[in-house]
């Protein structure tokens, strides 16, 4: 058991530490020695947990009202048999209220939660987990600490100390055992007697005084502006910007160590000192005051790759007075490569919402950009979009600016491989016509890329006229007009489906897997693929095996011309999948080029059609979204039906 007691001007407080240690996999730990060990040799000698006072506890140190993680209190315990013991948990209790106000500033009462408690030998932290409210202990749970036989191991405690202190104060950690609670060996479970007991060194409190509060701000590491990463032998800049967040001065020239995993890892240039050097605020020559911040530039060159752990530590030998010392170590992650890797920019697709607008109707156009080369994390990112604004065709919805999916790329914001932006537009088309959509990025050519052809992209829509109200056919409903094309389902039966002929408007039963696969055959006009191409396709789409885990069933792949066993058929970064949504040709080269055209599939919307110049493969292109459909199978035919089937009522379905 812990006891830390304080004596504040004639009124002593105490604290207690209960320390618990548990058996690792015994059933229970509270019971006498014997129900431990009933099973078990008992060894000559019971184990027996020593405790003795810390050399690291502080000694002749004020600590001020708002000082923040004080190293309170260390101890080393020792099993002095020749068995290991293992603790757990370590509880602590306030006896008087008054003395919780010097670790909890801002909370009423007795509250701990400001208190940390460290296992020194593996640097595990942990705060209360329990509060028992009938006498305010808190206990500390997974300090997980292996006390091996004759070996110290430390534990640290440290605390918060509370704001608004009037008096000069002097506190005091005594560890005592005076409930002889007793220790649990890890080999035999055998509880053994706690020995020793030990009073902490003196700490002084007093009332708050300014003092600096060093942190570093932030590091940032760069070569050639044009290099896309870091890699070995070149020249280098590490520019580490450190911040003053406390209320006191701190003298410039304060100590640091840089360690980089290693000896030979990073080689400085300048014989190891800054080239240059300079204060955010500079209000004080010589010191850094509170809130200002002060940057060096180191040059060097990396000799090693690989994935490389930089830590900075401030104030290493501890000869500032701070307010917080837990806050002087700062790690930054660094990846130095062999050789540079280059982003490749590309306009991934450009996406009108409705997809064939009305002349006047409001639309929204995204336009998305994406890099399918190496991280990007310089600002050199520009873009151009061109709808027909020029000649009146396009107008922007001025109440409605242009909003980024996310920040441009940048150092702190690096576009990663494979992830996009996305710029959207508000306006409105004039009268009826086809306009080809256009937009680029890395317009000026400002960055190296892998790929430096593929950066423009062109999309053509139909920008439809309203349509008159159709002229009644002999035979025909006005509902059957209106669902030409369409697959309906009917909701009130058994969910029988029908196929509407897009020219005569017929209504054609599909019955189960087989028959719809035949119907619609049987309903197919046939389609050069040239053509075909030109219909963008509907995904997903097809069952069946998928070699290659492109998301593209073999049989759909065979019917594209692509390999089913290459994910990427023309190695341009992008997948089949990717290709067929967006509209580029997956077996093209490195020709990202929109191939297909929305004003062709308008016009062939509800037609089921035949590619003559290959097997017959069959496609169904959905009014809805005008995307054509793969027919491959019996079930792949069953499956477009249940998921692009419109429901429709009893009554309703009379009418056709």
């Amino acid at each position: 058991m812990f006891i830390m007691r304080k004596t504040i001007t004639g009124l002593l407080v105490f604290f207690v530490f209960s320390v618990i240690i548990v058996h690792i996999g015994s059933a229970a730990d509270d019971g006498p020695a014997e129900d431990l060990t009933a099973a078990t040799s008992t060894p000559a000698v019971n184990p027996v947990l020593l405790i003795v006072p810390a050399d690291d506890n502080p000694t002749d140190t004020f600590y001020n009202s708002g000082d923040r993680g004080k190293l309170f209190l260390s101890f080393d315990l020792t099993a002095s048999s020749s068995e290991s013991l293992y603790v757990d948990e370590v509880r602590l209790r306030a006896i008087d209220s008054i003395s919780s106000a010097f670790f909890n500033p801002g909370i009423a009462g007795d509250n701990l939660e400001n208190i940390t408690i460290v296992n020194g030998e593996t640097g595990n932290s942990v705060k209360p987990a329990v509060i028992d409210v009938t006498d305010g202990s808190r206990t500390f749970s997974g300090l997980d600490l292996i006390i091996e036989s004759g070996k110290p191991a430390r534990i640290r405690v440290y605390a918060d100390i509370a704001t608004g202190m009037d008096d000069e104060v002097e506190s005091r950690i005594i560890l005592v055992d005076p409930m002889g609670i007793k220790a649990v060996g890890t080999e035999t479970g055998k509880r053994a007697e706690i020995s020793g007991a030990a009073e902490g060194d003196w700490i002084n409190l007093k009332p708050a005084e300014p003092k600096a509060d060093l942190i570093l701000s932030g590091i940032y590491i760069n070569q050639n502006q044009d290099h896309n990463n870091i890699v070995i032998g070149e020249p280098t800049y590490i520019n580490i910007i450190y911040k003053n967040i406390g209320n006191g001065p701190a003298p410039e020239n304060f100590g640091k160590i840089f360690d980089f995993g290693g000896e030979g890892i990073f080689e400085f240039g300048n014989n190891g000192e800054p080239i240059s050097t300079s204060s955010g605020y500079y209000l004080s020559s010589g010191a850094l005051l509170g809130s200002e911040e002060y940057a060096e530039l180191y040059a060097g060159i990396f000799r090693s790759a690989g994935e490389i752990e930089f830590t900075v530590t401030l104030d290493p030998e501890d000869l500032i007075p701070e307010i917080d010392d837990r806050n002087n170590v700062f790690t930054e992650n660094i990846i130095v490569f062999e050789e540079l890797n280059y982003p490749d920019f590309i306009v991934y697709d450009i996406i009108t919402d409705p997809i064939s607008p009305l002349g006047g109707e409001d639309v929204r156009i995204d336009v998305v950009y994406k890099n399918i080369g190496s991280d990007y994390d310089r600002d050199k990112f520009s873009t151009m979009v061109y709808f027909g604004q020029a000649e009146g065709w396009f107008i922007f919805d001025e109440r409605r600016p242009m909003f980024k999916s996310r920040s441009y790329p940048n150092m702190l914001e690096p576009l990663r491989t494979g992830e996009t932006i996305t710029e959207t537009y508000w306006g409105r088309f004039g009268r009826d016509r086809t306009i080809e959509l256009e937009a680029a990025v890395d317009t000026f050519k400002e960055v190296e890329e892998a790929n430096e052809g593929n950066n423009r992209f062109l999309k053509k829509i139909v920008i439809r006229k309203k349509a008159a109200a159709a002229a009644a056919v002999p035979g025909q409903s006005a509902l059957a007009l209106k669902l030409k094309g369409r697959i309906v389902l009917k909701v009130e039966g058994k969910g029988e489906a029908y196929y509407i002929n897009p020219v005569s408007a017929a209504v054609n039963f599909l019955g189960r897997p087989d028959d719809a696969f035949k119907v619609m055959r049987e309903q197919g006009v046939g389609i050069k693929n040239a053509d075909l191409g030109k219909i963008p396709v509907g995904l997903p789409a097809g069952s069946g095996a998928d070699t290659d885990g492109d998301g593209l069933s073999d049989t759909l792949e065979d019917a594209l011309g692509t390999d089913k066993a290459e994910a990427d058929t023309d190695g341009d970064g992008l997948s089949d999948r990717e290709e067929s949504e967006r509209g580029s040709n997956p077996s093209y080269g490195r020709n990202l080029s929109i191939i297909t055209d929305n004003g062709f599939a308008a016009k062939h919307k509800g037609k089921i059609f035949l590619q003559t110049e290959r097997n017959g493969e069959a496609w169904y292109v959905n009014p809805a979204d005008n995307r054509r459909y793969f027919l491959g199978r019996p079930a792949d035919a069953w499956e477009i039906m249940r998921t692009l089937g419109l429901g429709i009522s009893n009554a309703d379905f009379k009418k056709l």
